[in-house]
Order: C-alpha cells, then sequence, then structure tokens
C-alpha cells in the first residue's frame, strides 16, 4: 500500500479511497495490455513453458503420445471415433 501523504504529495491534493481505486484499476490496466502484447510476440510453447512446470509439460506430453497411440490403433483395428 502506498502511503497515504506521499501518494497526496504526487498527486498534489489529498487523497482518498478512489484515488487508491483509480490507482488499483491503473495498474490492473496496464499489466492487461502489457500481458495480451507480450502474449502475442511469444510462440505457443514459450508461453506454455513460462506458464506450466517442467513436472506439467511433461505429463502434457505423455497425454498426447498416449491419446495419438489410442488413436493409431482404433484406425488400424477399424474402430474409428
Amino acid at each position: 500500500m502506498i502511503d497515504s501523504g506521499y501518494l497526496a504529495s504526487r498527486l498534489g491534493h489529498s487523497t482518498g479511497v478512489g484515488d487508491y481505486a483509480t490507482l488499483a484499476w491503473l495498474s490492473s490496466s496496464m499489466g492487461i495490455v502489457a500481458g495480451a502484447l507480450g502474449s502475442s510476440l511469444d510462440t505457443e510453447e514459450a508461453v506454455r513453458q513460462a506458464t506450466y512446470s517442467r513436472r506439467e509439460r511433461e505429463r502434457q506430453a505423455r497425454n498426447r503420445a498416449t491419446t495419438a497411440a489410442q488413436s493409431e490403433t482404433s484406425e488400424h483395428t477399424g474402430r474409428g471415433e
């Protein structure tokens, strides 16, 4: 939390709840815009690496491999879904 005296000195007037709400809104909005811009610059794999732990990525890879193997098996047995 920002000290009200400091915030008042920076804004040039006394502060209230509305000033803190405005500051929270502004910082949230800036975070959303920065996240949107940043995510558009990265590949899907880079976003996955930043988002998920190594163990989660390994689990997802195993699930994809299992799903692919099941799909391949069902194609060879004539049980397509």
